[in-house]
């Protein structure tokens, strides 16, 4: 459930996608118009229709709404409305959970959701912040022309799609990345913070798996079979994480790539006002960050059997050789 429906009329943004062109083709010209919420939907429309008929002159066009914006706003608004619930009702505090997506993650912005899957009917009955808002989602659900979203009505306390362990501490990816990073970042959540679909989670993963998963050897592979949206990375569990072979390190292999893990950790700590989006910027990223992630990628070179002066498509070369391998031992 999240907690900012008021939200909602002041973040609108006007969509507009030829009927002739691939999406992906000028997804980046629309998303780049750069609207404020004072600007009617009619002026909105009429602007960003002008911008494209000057590429595609002859296109008809469709205009709709962005899904999922009503969670959106500046930061300092969602504080107001975090601080606002905790004033009116201290208790609510166990229920406000940071939500982490990929934006949030990378460049360290703060979003909050209320997370009531353990909550009890007597409890959000007690609450009238909670009730007002489970009301309000269930007759939105009710409401939607859509039958599966029809059916989530049954449960408005509850997430539509829940795929947060309980419990459970683990490690988040970014569905998407620009392709400007050298490395995609990721790291470690802990369970009270809720994870959105813009991210891919690994839970009960350790140091090793952070250790390979942020390696070159990864990052190779990622570059080589992830998806693209526009030009950046996007990266999938089907086709990334799920073909991706390991390797079968002794314990001396792994435990070195868990200290060479470590070490980038402990390189990140020391910045802790900069975001992911800042550390792993080329140009500014500190250099204590960038050795350790040079040490870790020798640890994992070694611990897969690699030279150390091999080329990403060497590395890959040999990765599908490992592949090939175990598609076969199937």
């Amino acid at each position: 459930m999240k907690i900012a429906p008021e939200m909602k009329k002041e973040i609108y943004r006007f969509r507009l996608c030829s009927l002739k062109e691939d999406y992906s083709h000028y997804e980046n010209a629309v998303t780049q118009m750069k609207k404020s919420k004072e600007d009617s939907l009619k002026k909105q429309f009429s602007d960003i229709k002008t911008m494209m008929l000057k590429k595609w002159p002859n296109a008809k066009y469709i205009g709709y709404f962005q899904a999922h914006t009503n969670t959106y706003a500046p930061v300092e608004k969602l504080k107001e409305l975090h601080n606002e619930i905790l004033k009116k009702e201290p208790d609510l505090e166990k229920y406000l959970h940071l939500y982490i997506g990929a934006e949030e993650f990378i460049k360290n912005k703060k979003r909050w959701c209320l997370w009531l899957k353990n909550a009890t009917p007597a409890e959000m009955r007690k609450s009238k912040i909670l009730t007002q808002k489970v009301e309000a989602v269930r007759e939105f659900r009710l409401s939607s022309s859509a039958k599966t979203t029809n059916g989530y009505a049954k449960v408005p306390h509850l997430f539509a799609q829940i795929t947060q362990p309980d419990d459970v501490d683990y490690l988040i990816v970014p569905r998407v990345s620009s392709e400007r990073r050298y490395y995609v970042p990721i790291g470690f959540l802990n369970s009270n913070s809720i994870s959105s679909d813009a991210v891919q989670i690994i839970p009960n993963a350790n140091l090793f798996h952070f250790g390979v998963l942020t390696s070159l050897v990864h990052m190779a592979w990622m570059r080589t079979v992830a998806g693209r949206l526009k030009s950046d990375y996007r990266y999938s569990k089907e086709i990334v994480y799920n073909t991706f072979p390991w390797c079968i390190p002794s314990e001396v292999q792994k435990a070195k790539i868990e200290k060479t893990a470590q070490a980038i950790l402990d390189a990140r700590a020391k910045y802790p006002e900069s975001s992911l989006a800042d550390l792993y910027d080329e140009t500014f990223m500190p250099i204590e960050l960038r050795k350790a992630h040079q040490a870790n990628d020798r640890a994992v070179m070694e611990a897969y059997g690699f030279a150390k002066d091999m080329t990403e498509s060497e590395i890959v070369a040999e990765l599908f050789k490992m592949y090939e391998k175990l598609v076969e031992g199937k």
